[in-house]
């Protein structure tokens, strides 16, 4: 272990920086891996009623309709 260290710091400054990036970089992808499967199980998992169910549009809907056919009807569109 002590030779490999000491075969690094021999190394010039920017080889050292491209081995560092190099293995920021691995580790980065391997966290998105990781982390990527994960999120999308828990997206599946928290799933609940779409945006439609849980704003009732067809319940709406129909009350809109209801209140439309209990108003008088006017030819030119005003009260």
């Amino acid at each position: 272990m002590t030779k490999f260290l000491e075969r690094l710091r021999g190394l010039p400054e920017a080889q050292k920086k491209m081995i560092v990036w190099g293995i920021t970089i691995i580790i980065g992808i391997g966290l998105l891996a990781w982390w990527i499967p994960r999120i999308s199980e828990r997206m599946q998992i928290q799933q609940g009623p779409s945006i439609g169910e849980q704003l009732q549009f067809e319940e709406l809907q129909k009350q809109l309709k209801d209140l439309e056919a209990q108003m008088p009807s006017s030819s030119n569109g005003e009260q």
